[in-house]
């Protein structure tokens, strides 16, 4: 400026002043008639500050007297060396040299930053800057205006309608809405953040976020901030939030604001507390991966267990076994049906617990579904290990379970597939482990069993029948069979036991003691129970209309007599076929009726009530008792074959078969003896008053049309 004449300064100025028309000092400048000496006074006292530079240099040519107070600094020394670096923090070479380029194309740029003051005080400001050409030199003039205020700051970027719909909206948000400038200190906080301050909010404008002004809690938040200024990328992420001893959970979104050069000049962050939606999304992933009722790990969480530890161990060159115990527990059915479901839910509870007490720290307890459970035993060394693990299961349940008021004995039986002897994947494993398992039930329960290769033909047929059974009735393969019952005194036919025989398209006859035990294990036998006693009584009254009037009887398998809603289908079938009740008669066994539940007496009961007979099959190898003689007012007791075979070279034998026979008759209790083959057991048992018979001496089982002749023509 030293260099210019004075009518070069004048004229100077006097650009200056055109330059800047958008500013309110221009109402009150004289105009060009104005003295020359008057115009470094107008522009002195503006309320604006006006710094002048080159446009290839950053030091300042020339400043007015309110950017001099403005700023805290004398004018000679703003203009003796000091540029924008000095004052603006955020103004580098990188930026002034972006500047430039953009000031080439648009001439006039206005923007918001920040003024650092001679004390270190950083202040809001309004900028202009405005590029423009004289006596040969290009120059740059920027004209600033501070900000007094946090709402004169935000109507300055926004404008005064925008910000009052801004403030409308932002301040009543229920989203915690803040904004920080290129130096992330707080330029405006809304009113939803305050619950989060012990202080006033208005008391942290202006302040730099930091772990000392908010707290150890923002550490993570404030690294971010710093982040999205210096890469200039938004971003999105959950933080856990520690507020007057509660642990909140808060969506954060960081979104950077730039100014016409793509510079970072401030940062918007939104955060969302969505604490009580994480803990919804952790109870469904933990309800996805656990039982609802244990609380252990369910099958898809045990799979996932599993494979992971395979996959390690295809990694590394561990020797070490693995196993996968498949458990179930013994007779639950029993409980539930005899103490109805909830006390089942709790004797569940109890077994899981007490299998855990049992485990090692590095194995893993699933419940697999029902009543089974999974325990898979990590880095075993032998199968002693696995042994050792069993026993001190099979062992702990010798201890009653307190369930409710009850105290609750119960077993489980074991079975064990060894990792990589019996597979290499979860499911192979778990296949056998359940083989294995069966294979313990069937050597008596209360036990565990390894499995080997052997088994697997016996399950392939096992699923084979089970397979083909289920549409056996669709397909019409189920048929009946009827052995004739002989009233010894009279040889007269009394009744008739309706037999169930199966006849597959390619296997031919199956015998009952193939397919009957599986049609149990699956409860197929509920289905197949119902179309034997439909059955039954369509044959029953086909018979009396040719003249044959005899009752005829079916074996009810305990799992109907228990599950199946043995009650309504009898009367059903009666009712659809015709038949009387009173020539209709069901057979249970002596186990069955252990199951003393007021469901099952009032099934009998009932069934009593309007006439249907009752037998006991089996009698004498079950659960004796002559209570439930007396209370089921039981019709007839069939005495089991396995006495009458021997009755004629078995003293024991004989004396049961007596004993039985004159235990009814003091009870008015008609016997029945089944299995009868030779003439002389006949003889003998009408010896003893025995009143019925069935057997080969008479008839073996025979289809509906040959038993229709042979009772015609007995």
């Amino acid at each position: 400026m030293s260099m210019l004449s004075q009518d070069q300064r004048h004229l100077l100025f006097d650009t200056i002043l055109q330059k800047i028309p958008d500013f309110p000092f221009m109402k009150c400048y004289a105009s060009k008639a104005s003295p020359k000496c008057a115009l470094p006074v107008v522009l002195d006292h503006l309320g604006e500050a006006i710094f002048l530079t080159y446009q290839e240099s950053p030091h300042f040519l020339y400043v007015n007297e309110t950017a001099a107070k403005m700023l805290g600094y004398s004018r000679d020394e703003l203009t003796n060396g000091m540029s924008l670096f000095d004052i603006d923090p955020s103004w580098t070479p990188d930026i002034a040299q972006k500047f430039s380029l953009k000031m080439e194309a648009e001439k006039t740029i206005r923007f918001t930053t920040r003024h650092k003051t001679k004390n270190g005080h950083t202040i809001p400001i309004d900028m202009s800057i405005s590029r423009f050409d004289f006596e040969g030199k290009s120059y740059h003039l920027a004209v600033c205006r501070e900000i007094a205020d946090q709402k004169s700051f935000v109507e300055e970027i926004l404008g005064k309608e925008s910000c009052f719909k801004f403030k409308d909206v932002v301040d009543n948000s229920p989203n915690n809405i803040a904004w920080y400038d290129s130096q992330c200190r707080v330029v405006y906080l809304n009113h939803q953040i305050q619950k989060y301050f012990d202080v006033p909010i208005e008391t942290l404008i202006g302040k730099e976020v930091s772990v000392d002004t908010f707290g150890e809690t923002y550490a993570e938040y404030i690294e971010k901030l710093h982040s999205v200024i210096r890469t200039g990328k938004g971003m999105e992420y959950d933080q856990t939030f520690r507020f007057k001893d509660e642990e909140h959970v808060h969506h954060i979104q960081m979104v950077p604001e730039f100014d016409k050069l793509g510079n970072v000049v401030g940062i918007i962050a939104i955060g969302r507390d969505v604490s009580m939606q994480k803990k919804a999304e952790k109870k469904v992933e933990f309800l996805a991966y656990h039982d609802h009722l244990t609380e252990l790990p369910n099958r898809i969480r045990a799979k996932l267990e599993v494979e992971q530890l395979l996959l390690h161990k295809s990694k590394t060159e561990h020797t070490h076994q693995m196993a996968v115990l498949f458990i179930d527990v013994d007779d639950f059915q029993t409980v539930n049906d005899s103490f109805g479901h909830a006390i089942g839910d709790m004797l569940l509870k109890s077994v899981a617990q007490r299998l855990q007490d049992t485990l090692r720290d590095n194995d893993i307890l699933a419940r697999h579904s029902g009543d089974e459970f999974l325990i898979i035993l990590n880095n075993i060394h032998s199968n002693e290990d696995i042994t050792s693990v069993c026993e001190r299961i099979v062992e702990s349940f010798q201890t009653p379970l307190s369930v409710d008021t009850h105290h609750l004995t119960s077993s489980v039986s074991i079975g064990v597939a060894v990792y990589p002897i019996e597979g290499d994947d979860f499911d192979a494993l778990v296949r056998k482990a359940d083989i294995a398992m069966h294979k313990a039930k069937e050597l008596g329960k209360n036990m565990f069993y390894f499995f080997d290769a052997s088994m697997n033909e016996e399950t392939i047929e096992y699923f084979r029948i089970l397979h083909d059974m289920k549409n056996a009735i669709a397909n019409r393969e189920f048929i009946l069979h009827y052995q004739p019952q002989i009233d010894i005194q009279s040889r007269t036919i009394t009744g008739a036991e309706a037999l169930l025989r199966w006849v597959h398209p390619t296997q031919g006859l199956i015998a009952p003691s193939k397919f009957i035990p599986i049609a149990e294990n699956s409860g197929l036998i509920i289905k197949i129970g119902e179309w034997v006693i439909n059955e039954a009584c369509k044959q029953a009254v086909l018979w009396h209309r040719q003249g044959i009037q005899i009752v005829v009887a079916v074996n009810i398998s305990t799992v109907q007599f228990k599950r199946g809603n043995l009650e309504e289908i009898v009367k059903k079938a009666l009712a659809s076929s015709g038949l009387s009740p009173a020539f209709f008669e069901i057979e249970l066994t002596e186990s069955a009726m252990m199951y003393d539940t007021e469901k099952i007496r009032t099934t009998i009961q009932n069934l009593k009530a309007i006439g249907v007979k009752l037998s006991i099959d089996d009698f004498g190898t079950g659960y004796s008792s002559l209570s439930y003689l007396k209370k089921f007012a039981v019709d007839k007791l069939k005495i089991d074959q396995s006495f009458i075979k021997n009755l004629l070279h078995d003293q024991e034998d004989a004396a049961i078969v007596k004993a039985v026979i004159q235990m009814a008759k003091s009870l008015n209790l008609k016997t029945i003896a089944e299995g009868v083959e030779e003439g002389e057991t006949l003889i003998a048992l009408g010896g003893h008053g025995c009143d019925e018979v069935q057997g080969f001496h008479f008839a073996k089982p025979m289809p509906q049309e040959e038993f229709r002749i042979f009772a015609e023509s007995f």
